[in-house]
């Protein structure tokens, strides 16, 4: 039996590919002579490095940065050095998940800068950047000021890049912006094709789940859209600029890039469709499985070419809603949770829990698909 064990991150609990792994342990125990590959799926957010690096041999270079409000944090880019490639994940510098304070007006972007820097310096030239699960709607304006672009106010007073001043900016210079900019380019891992302002811009969209309140909207994305005009007018409306609180744009701006789908990115470097074509068997799954799991990015998209090659496909869920019914119509086989009984919020995210329960699951699974095979 050949099985492509393909699973989402369980967010809040456990990792793409540590979900995998527990997958790849349920089947042996059920039948030590599988063929089994693991590989990890992700969208541009949390998990995008380590599946990448997985998929492409790559490895970690860890490095100091400042995060959202400026404290000094370790954390790592990606290295595949047969492509002089560098995998930045900004999630791993101003994710959501990171932030203490949910003040999206005293957060900012700089330490993105400062990763980017680091990997030029290092003398990658192209940069892949997973744009998901920011926690930051600054424009991108502190990843510029970290990149050497400088923002004045009225009275000619230099600004830092957070989104509390994207209202004061009075001129831009970009006349000490790094050179080492013009020689490379970036594909951004990214779904979203939202524009910099207006009421499908980032502010609007994403900004509450930053903690933006909804009497601070209007205030804010007006801010954004005073910088957006001072800072690159032409890029503003370019689908995908209001991606991770308008720093979509900012690369627009100041580097050769190329907008592609995560999931998309993922798949290619995994080579999941030719994996698909030769296994029996898909597995794939993540924390919750709803209507937005057939829309999806993830499980979603596999499910697509599993229905493609005529593959059976099984989904696995933390907790599974009661609109979860339109997935078979995406062709997915069937979907199962990984619950045994009632159980509460903090086990059910635990992390030796979820493993724990995943590799059962798929051994009973397994047990049962095996006999009627």
């Amino acid at each position: 039996m050949r099985i492509l064990v393909a699973m989402d991150s369980f967010k809040g609990s456990a990792s793409s590919l540590a979900v995998g792994q527990a997958c790849a342990a349920g089947i042996r125990n059920a039948d030590p002579t599988s063929d089994i590959w693991v590989k990890g799926l992700a969208d541009g957010g949390e998990g995008t490095l380590d599946v990448l690096i997985d998929s492409l041999h790559g490895r970690k270079v860890e490095v100091a940065v400042h995060d959202a409000y400026g404290k000094k944090i370790q954390c790592s880019y990606g290295v595949i050095e047969q492509t002089n490639t560098a995998v930045i994940e900004i999630a791993q510098i101003v994710g959501l998940p990171m932030d203490q304070y949910h003040e999206p007006l005293r957060a900012g972007t700089y330490g993105v800068g400062e990763m980017i820097l680091h990997c030029l310096k290092n003398g990658y030239r192209h940069l892949i950047v997973g744009l998901g699960g920011s926690s930051t709607n600054d424009g991108g304006m502190g990843m510029l000021q970290a990149l050497g672009v400088a923002f004045y106010d009225i009275n000619g007073h230099l600004l830092d890049g957070m989104a509390a001043n994207l209202s004061k900016v009075e001129r831009v210079s970009f006349a000490h912006l790094h050179p080492l900019l013009k020689k490379a380019n970036v594909t951004l891992a990214c779904d979203v094709k939202n524009p910099l302002c207006g009421k499908q811009g980032a502010t609007y969209i994403f900004g509450p789940q930053k903690g933006v309140s909804a009497d601070q909207l209007e205030n804010v994305d007006q801010a954004m859209n005073h910088y957006g005009h001072k800072v690159n007018a032409r890029m503003m409306e370019v689908a995908g600029a209001g991606a991770a609180g308008g720093l979509g744009f900012a690369l627009m701006s100041v580097m050769s890039v190329e907008m592609k789908p995560g999931i998309d990115l993922i798949m290619e470097a995994g080579e999941f469709e030719k994996l698909i074509s030769q296994v029996d068997l898909v597995i794939s799954g993540e924390g919750r499985i709803d209507a937005q799991t057939a829309m999806g990015k993830g499980p979603g998209g596999l499910a697509k070419l599993a229905k493609q090659y005529h593959k059976p496909m099984i989904l696995l869920g933390g907790s599974i809603a009661d609109q979860a019914d339109v997935c078979h119509d995406l062709g997915i086989t069937a979907y199962f949770s990984i619950q045994s009984g009632p159980v509460s919020l903090s086990d059910a995210m635990d992390l030796s829990y979820t493993l724990t329960r995943i590799e059962k699951t798929v051994e009973q699974l397994m047990r049962f698909y095996l006999f009627h095979v």
